[in-house]
C-alpha cells in the first residue's frame, strides 16, 4: 500500500443526540435484514427500506447488536452495513442500549 492510498477504518465520534429521536428512527440490523425499533417489525431489507413497511417510521439511524458473547460489533459488519446503507447514520449498539437503560430507569423511578 502506498502512502497516498487511504486506509479507512471506523472510529467513534461522539455526538449528542436525543435518544428518543434515535429510537423513533432506528433500524436494528443483522447485516442483511433488520427490525424496526418502534414496532418490532422483523425481516426488513436494510438496503432498500427507507421506512418501516408496518408503522411507516422513517429510518435515519442503524445499529447492530454484537454477536454471541462479543462486547462490540465486528467492524467488518459495520463496513458491510455502511455499504448497504450509506444514507443512515450508524449508532453504536452499546451507546444505544445504555441510553435506553437510562430512559427506562428514569421512567420507572418517575424522575
Amino acid at each position: 500500500m502506498t502512502e497516498k492510498q487511504n486506509k479507512k477504518q471506523f472510529v467513534r465520534i461522539w455526538v449528542e443526540l436525543d435518544m428518543n429521536d434515535v429510537k423513533e428512527h432506528l433500524i436494528i440490523s443483522d447485516e442483511s435484514l433488520g427490525s424496526c425499533a418502534v414496532c418490532r417489525e422483523v425481516g426488513i431489507d436494510i438496503q432498500t427500506a427507507k421506512v418501516c413497511p408496518s408503522c411507516k417510521t422513517e429510518f435515519r439511524y442503524v445499529t447492530a447488536k454484537p454477536r454471541g458473547f462479543q462486547k462490540e460489533v465486528d467492524p467488518k459488519i459495520l463496513a458491510r452495513i455502511r455499504v448497504k446503507c450509506p444514507h443512515l447514520t450508524i449508532v453504536d449498539w452499546a451507546d444505544y442500549d445504555h441510553g435506553q437503560g437510562k430512559t427506562s430507569a428514569r421512567e420507572f423511578l418517575k424522575l
